[in-house]
C-alpha cells in the first residue's frame, strides 16, 4: 500500500482561493454588470522579442500613442522604451460604462544577451505598434573560419 504525503496540505487550497478570486468574483456578479479589476495585470505595454544571428527585433504594442510621446534609449546593454499613453476623452454628456484602456506613463526595459551596435539602432511607429531593430555588433556575430 502506497501513502501520499503532503508537506503543506493547507497552504494549496488557500493559494488556489486567492488565485481564482476574480473569476469566482465574475462569477458571482456577473462582467457585464460589475467590472472585477479590469485588465490589471496589463499596465505595460506587450513587448515581443525576435533574435537572429544579426539582430533584435522589438515590437511593443502602443495603440494610441503618438510618436512624440515615447522615448527610446540604450545604455549599457539596456534598450529602454518609455512614454504616455494619455486618457480618451469623452464627448460632453457621455459617460464609462466600462473602461479597460489604460493611461498613464509606462517603461519596459530589456537587457539584450549580444553586444550591439548602437549607433545603427532604428525605430518605427506604425499602425500602433513600435518595432525596433538592434543589429547585432560585428564582433558578436558567428563568422566561419577557413583553413590554411
Amino acid at each position: 500500500m502506497m501513502m501520499r504525503i503532503e508537506r503543506f496540505p493547507v497552504i494549496r487550497p488557500a493559494l488556489h482561493n486567492i488565485l481564482n478570486l476574480e473569476k469566482e468574483l465574475e462569477s458571482l456578479f456577473g462582467t457585464d454588470t460589475y467590472p472585477v479589476a479590469p485588465a490589471a495585470r496589463h499596465r505595460s505595454p506587450l513587448i515581443n522579442v525576435a533574435e537572429s544571428e544579426k539582430e533584435t527585433v522589438v515590437t511593443m504594442e502602443l495603440p494610441g500613442v503618438s510618436r512624440e510621446d515615447i522615448k527610446i534609449a540604450f545604455e549599457g546593454g539596456v534598450l529602454s522604451i518609455s512614454g504616455e499613453r494619455k486618457e480618451r476623452q469623452l464627448p460632453e454628456g457621455a459617460r464609462w460604462v466600462r473602461n479597460e484602456s489604460f493611461a498613464g506613463t509606462f517603461r519596459r526595459d530589456l537587457r539584450l544577451a549580444k553586444p550591439v551596435n548602437a549607433g545603427a539602432i532604428s525605430a518605427e511607429l506604425k499602425n500602433g505598434v513600435l518595432q525596433i531593430v538592434v543589429p547585432t555588433a560585428e564582433e558578436a556575430r558567428p563568422r566561419e573560419i577557413s583553413i590554411r
